[in-house]
């Protein structure tokens, strides 16, 4: 749905870039993946040329690659930090 003009244009000035964005940093992986997809296809043609020599792509997907690391990141730490405190408290894991 991104992909198309009409489509893109609507997202966008609906401000739900905003939301999509906030997606990158949760906890589910194909949430994340879709999400950055979705902010590419609506932000993209705002960047210029879908070109390997184009510095703003090649910036925003850095941008969208390290905002997916850090959700991921976060999730596992979270998760870590869970099983730890079950552990020191003697609690089973609560799945």
């Amino acid at each position: 749905l991104s992909r198309e003009t009409t489509a893109r244009d609507e997202i966008h000035n609906l401000g739900a870039v905003v939301p999509l964005t906030d997606l990158l940093f949760g906890e589910d992986v194909q949430s994340q993946v879709c999400a950055a997809g979705a902010v590419l296809n609506v932000l993209g043609p705002m960047l210029g040329p879908e070109d390997q020599n184009n510095p703003k792509r090649t910036a925003f997907k850095k941008i969208l690659s390290c905002a997916l690391t850090v959700g991921m990141l976060h999730s596992s730490l979270r998760d870590a930090h869970a099983l730890w405190q079950n552990e020191s408290t003697g609690m089973p894991e609560q799945t």
